[in-house]
């Protein structure tokens, strides 16, 4: 597992952040009631992708390393671990809510931008 973490992890969080909005895009085609470009929507969803795919690796790498310490038993819980875990889970939480805004401004749930202009700032600030 070290050595997927060490050669494929990276790779394969670049490789679902172009992926995932091409189904994403292909799925709210679909739902859509009124007519929506493909183009468009896939770069609108290929941020909050990016963040969550690369979130997610990042999580799922912290927390492997802290329970192969933990089974070798050498972990020590301090400020570093909770700050990375800490980190993740905010990043991921505000990137899911980027993604559910820029999903309702796909399928026209919220007529403004300004949902969709807040949650940006949001991951900006």
């Amino acid at each position: 597992m070290n050595e997927y973490f060490n050669k494929y992890a990276d790779l394969t969080a670049l490789s679902l952040t172009f992926v995932l909005p091409v189904l994403f895009t292909i799925y709210l085609k679909r739902k859509a009631q009124k007519r929506i470009r493909a183009v468009p929507v896939y770069f609108l969803l290929f941020g909050p992708f990016g963040i969550l795919s690369f979130i997610f690796f990042h999580l799922l790498e912290n927390s492997y390393r802290a329970i192969e310490a933990t089974v070798n038993s050498h972990f020590s819980y301090n400020f570093h671990f909770y700050s990375l875990i800490l980190f993740g889970v905010v990043v991921a939480s505000q990137g899911a809510l980027y993604l559910k805004s820029c999903i309702d401004k796909c399928l026209r749930v919220s007529r403004g931008n300004r949902s969709y202009f807040y949650k940006v700032l949001l991951m900006l600030w």
